[in-house]
């Protein structure tokens, strides 16, 4: 298993769905077979875990499962306070912004969240 916590959409593929989401290993294998996909990169699943267990985030996304079960309205304003608060791990930062530096300058760009479950073949 791949274990970046970015990659290059050329460095991804199907197999690569838990990591960069259905979506996302599409992109990298329509890329690969030479389709004009503009270069991009994907944040990680793993960046996303590495996040939640080492801040507070985690065990806040916890303690508020169980403690507020029956509104998921709250879980999600609470939980996007958090990680708007909550400062990024420099070591995940420092990787974004070293493929975005990569990309060069004056680029226009697009982000998209991408959830690796949804396109998993157990849902």
């Amino acid at each position: 298993m791949k274990k970046d916590l970015v990659l290059w959409l050329d460095h991804t593929g199907k197999e690569d769905i838990s990591l960069v989401s259905g979506k996302g290993a599409n992109l990298g294998e329509m890329f690969r077979a030479g389709f004009p996909i503009p270069r991009a990169f994907s944040v990680s699943a793993l960046a996303y875990k590495r996040q939640l267990a080492q801040t507070v985030i985690g065990s806040k996304l916890d303690e508020l499962l169980r403690n507020h079960a029956e509104d998921p309205e709250y879980q999600s304003q609470a939980a996007k306070q958090w990680f708007l608060a909550i400062p990024m791990l420099p070591e995940i930062e420092n990787r974004i912004r070293e493929y975005y530096r990569q990309m060069g300058n004056q680029i226009r760009v697009a982000v998209r969240s991408l959830a690796t479950a949804e396109d998993l073949p157990s849902l």
